[in-house]
């Protein structure tokens, strides 16, 4: 009789053993499946911060105006050979209607590469400016110099440009 009842207290042992992995499993689970969670979360928010997108006209440099209707924040855009920059630039609407749907582009550089330029495009309002938060990688461009580029703006329906600007790139290493 008492091998049977050390039977069942080994039995019983075995079953609170694996009750207690299992719980063990099922937090790492958890916090594994947080850690995943947390990261994901962060990723998302990095590229929320670089995304091209819109920005606050009032906190930029020079404003555009009806005689200046597309300028860039610094006037100027410096680029790392193996980089990309992130850069402001502002449009003023000198139209009689909304634009729908703004969007900049550089068509023409001296020696004929275009760098990227990667942005969101905006609906602006008829006598009001907008500004843009533009992504510019070096694109086609090969070596390091400095560029003359023609920067314009389109309104998404028609590649005819609103506005256009001459602007200096220079790539460095």
């Amino acid at each position: 009789m008492k091998s049977r009842s050390k039977k069942r207290s080994v039995t019983n042992k075995g079953s609170i053993n694996l009750g207690i992995s299992t719980i063990v499993v099922l937090v790492i689970a958890m916090v594994l499946i947080a850690a995943g969670i947390s990261f994901i979360r962060g990723f998302f928010n990095l590229g929320e911060k670089k995304l091209a997108g819109a920005f606050e006209v009032d906190d930029f440099g020079m404003k555009p105006t009806r005689t200046d209707p597309l300028v860039l924040d610094q006037g100027k855009i410096r680029l790392k050979l193996s980089g990309e920059e992130i850069v402001k630039a502002g449009f003023y609407n000198a139209g009689n209607s909304e634009l729908t749907s703004v969007q900049l582009n550089i068509t023409s550089c001296t020696g004929g590469d275009l760098p990227k330029l990667d942005t969101l495009p905006q609906a602006v309002d008829a006598g009001a400016f907008a500004g843009f938060k533009m992504i510019v990688s070096k694109g086609e461009i090969g070596t390091q110099g400095t560029y003359i580029c023609t920067m314009i703006a389109t309104n998404g329906v028609s590649s005819a440009p609103i506005a256009s600007t001459q602007i200096e790139f220079e790539v460095y290493s």
